[in-house]
């Protein structure tokens, strides 16, 4: 059977109360009966009524994750784990399924923060502060630099480097050679 292309009220509805309920869009759209992902995006863009009315759903969803997270940390789950030793036996333990637990909340926790981070991304604050916790202090250097470039321009429009000033324009005589005959 092929995936629905026209869209219905019908369909629409369904949809919205799937994502209400806290599955995510491409689950709904792999399910029997349901238009593709990309043919829903399409919808969306076109009518913002329909893109309105998901995206309440998935708040809706989102607070539904958010309860089931409290409920799998609330409730202990019991499970069997069979642990082989070095020896090669086996010794099996019952008790509360805690990694299973905690690895079912953080990847509920992580799509939450992924899908909506302003909600429920950890928010994260940076605050500057000058020397001993006080004001931040500016300086405006320009002027500094200014004067740093004019003297950089007055030294290399001077003599090239490795060249012996005039006598005429320095004002002085030159001084004899130690090793002529004056």
């Amino acid at each position: 059977m092929a995936r629905p292309t026209i869209q219905t009220p019908e369909i629409i509805d369904l949809i919205c109360n799937r994502l209400s309920e806290g599955k995510p869009l491409a689950q709904i759209c792999r399910s029997k009966g349901m238009p593709g992902l990309r043919t829903v995006y399409d919808w969306m863009e076109a009518q913002p009524d329909i893109s309105a009315c998901i995206a309440r759903a998935r708040d809706v969803g989102e607070e539904v994750i958010s309860a089931d997270c409290l409920r799998i940390a609330d409730r202990p789950k019991k499970g069997v784990e069979t642990v082989t030793k070095s020896d090669g036996s086996s010794e099996t333990r019952c008790g509360d399924m805690l990694g299973h637990r905690k690895l079912q909340i953080d990847t509920r926790l992580k799509l939450l923060a992924k899908w909506n981070p302003k909600k429920w991304g950890e928010r994260i604050t940076q605050e500057l502060t000058g020397k001993d916790g006080g004001a931040i202090q500016y300086e405006d250097i320009r002027e500094r630099n200014l004067q740093t470039i004019e003297q950089l321009s007055a030294r290399l429009s001077g003599p090239a480097a490795g060249e012996a000033a005039s006598p005429a324009a320095s004002g002085t005589d030159p001084e004899p050679d130690p090793g002529t005959k004056p």
